[in-house]
């Protein structure tokens, strides 16, 4: 894939004293290096790049997360084929609307919790209703029963 690449690009050329090609995959190392290494701190970079060296690690000490935040802070002198301008404009406006979504998201949790809860209040009172109405149903059924027999007693006397 790296010759196929590099050939259609048009730099498959050779170094013409040692025959080796000029562009090779360590490249890529490099470039990353020199130009992240402009915009962040050189150890940051050489935390990412996975060097380790004999003092240098035991002084450092990045988390995950510090060492994503120090790339996305130079994230754009990686670029080669837009402006940093435009990206940092693009991450401004993607933050931007990450933070409209997560209070959005924050709206309609509280909302949806507000209507779970009265939901539970609406099912219980609704089992009191139907509960309530049975025994008024009963009661009544008694009480009609109660009246029939006055009114078959009275009948047959």
């Amino acid at each position: 894939m790296w010759n196929n690449s590099l050939r259609k690009a048009g730099f498959m050329s050779r170094d013409k004293q040692t025959n080796h090609r000029r562009m090779h995959p360590h490249v890529l190392r490099k470039f990353f290096r020199t130009k992240l290494g402009s915009v962040i701190p050189v150890d940051v970079v050489e935390a990412l790049m996975g060097h380790e060296g004999y003092l240098t690690e035991v002084y450092r000490r990045y988390t995950e997360e510090d060492l994503a935040q120090f790339y996305k802070q130079g994230e754009h002198a990686l670029l080669i084929f837009a402006e940093a301008a435009e990206v940092g404009r693009l991450r401004q406006e993607i933050e931007d609307r990450n933070r409209q979504l997560q209070t959005l998201v924050n709206g309609l949790t509280a909302d949806n919790m507000t209507l779970k809860s009265e939901n539970l209040d609406l099912k219980s009172r609704t089992t009191r209703l139907e509960s309530d109405h049975l025994d008024f149903k009963r009661k009544m059924e008694k009480r009609l029963e109660q009246i029939l027999e006055k009114v078959r007693g009275a009948v047959e006397e």
